[in-house]
């Protein structure tokens, strides 16, 4: 091997074992150490940047450290294969998703989960307005019916496990169309690696892949297929609403925009229904609930004064409103937006009165994209100016 392609190949091994250390500290610092979590978010937006400047000589893996890195994705794949089979046996997961399943037993007898008591607040209660139902949205009950009515909580993780198969394969195609297959190959080695997804989607349940998933190919076809993109930016925010509403304007296209827009509500038909059959359950549970959160110890607000967390909002409020007028105005290309939905996304985490593990599943797959697409740029000398 030559000493670039070595060098390279330490690059990338280095690049990898520091992702997989700032990973694993989001995964570390929980309850009781929300300002920890929070400075290891601004460590991966401030390093997602950093990569954004960095400029350099375009590096290809020589066919040693191709190979290498197959074998280091199967090898991953076992690794969730050999988890899963493990958390199948004594399966123990979070109300997230046995709520999903218990919704998706209402919706297959007839039954609307917004009315029955699946997810009581009673102490959140005020006045009329009441938190007794589900507190997500109709696709993601629908996309665990199939196996959850099969194997309950298993089919949870089954279908988890079938939607981490699906991200990778996303990452794999998005970073093919910025990149190419070499860097393609590198983002699902990224992904597949790190305990944090594994715990998330198997030992907890955590339902958020399956919004993430519709909104990566929602990315990759914004440009070229405005109305699909639309249509799954609609479905994906019909399971949840964040960070489906996020990426309405991450997505937005450079052309065919009013299409986009019409399809946005036609993938939010499911959720219209279930609007329209009790406005005030719906409400009350699916959108003002979210906003009705108490503080807990996985913000890093937490203890802090009121006024604190009113201006981190305010603040990722406007953050958010210069990426959309951005991204209105200049139509950046896909890398680009996957830097500014990094942006986005944790800026809206960082004003949230929780900073629950899950949430990481909504910008992991974009930092992997930034960091295996950027990885291959090594600092090379400065071109020397023409002699006039």
């Amino acid at each position: 091997m030559s000493i670039e392609g070595r060098r390279f190949g330490r690059t990338l091994a280095l690049t990898g074992l520091g992702f997989w250390v700032i990973i694993g500290l989001v995964d570390i610092f929980d309850w009781g150490a929300g300002k920890e979590r929070a400075l290891m978010l601004l460590v991966v937006l401030g390093g997602a940047l950093w990569l954004k400047s960095r400029g350099g000589v375009p590096q290809t893996l020589t066919p040693a450290l191709k190979r290498n890195l197959k074998v280091a994705a199967w090898l991953f794949f076992l690794y969730h294969l050999i988890s899963l089979g493990f958390d199948l046996v004594h399966p123990h997961l979070l109300d997230m998703s046995t709520d999903t399943l218990a919704a998706g037993q209402a919706i297959l007898h007839g039954q609307n989960p917004y009315l029955l008591p699946i997810n009581p607040k009673p102490a959140m209660d005020h006045g009329a307005i009441t938190y007794d139902g589900w507190k997500y949205l109709p696709v993601m009950a629908l996309a665990y019916l199939p196996l959850g009515v099969l194997g309950g909580e298993r089919g949870v993780q089954v279908t988890n496990f079938l939607l981490n198969l699906l991200v990778s394969g996303l990452i794999y195609l998005l970073l093919k169309q910025v990149r190419g297959s070499q860097a393609a190959l590198v983002g699902i080695v990224f992904y597949l690696m790190l305990p944090l997804v594994v715990k998330e989607t198997y030992v907890k349940g955590a339902v958020d892949l399956v919004p993430v998933s519709l909104l990566l190919a929602a990315l990759g076809l914004g440009e070229k297929r405005p109305m699909w993109a639309g249509l799954l930016v609609g479905f994906s925010t019909a399971a949840k609403l964040f960070p489906g509403v996020l990426f309405m304007g991450l997505c937005l296209p450079g052309v065919g925009r009013w299409r986009y827009g019409g399809a946005i509500l036609l993938g939010l038909t499911p959720a219209l229904v279930y609007l329209c059959l009790a406005p005030q359950a719906f409400v009350d549970n699916a959108v003002l609930f979210g906003g009705q959160q108490t503080m807990v110890s996985t913000s890093w607000l937490y203890g802090l004064p009121p006024l604190v967390g009113k201006i981190a909002r305010l603040g990722g409020a406007l953050v958010i409103a210069g990426v959309f007028v951005y991204i209105w105005h200049y139509r950046p290309p896909l890398l680009d937006r996957c830097f500014l939905g990094l942006i986005a996304i944790i800026t809206t985490l960082l004003g949230s009165p929780s900073g629950d593990r899950n949430y990481s599943l909504w910008w992991i797959p974009l930092a992997v994209i930034i960091l295996a697409a950027q990885v291959f740029y090594l600092p090379g000398p400065k071109p020397v100016p023409a002699q006039r």
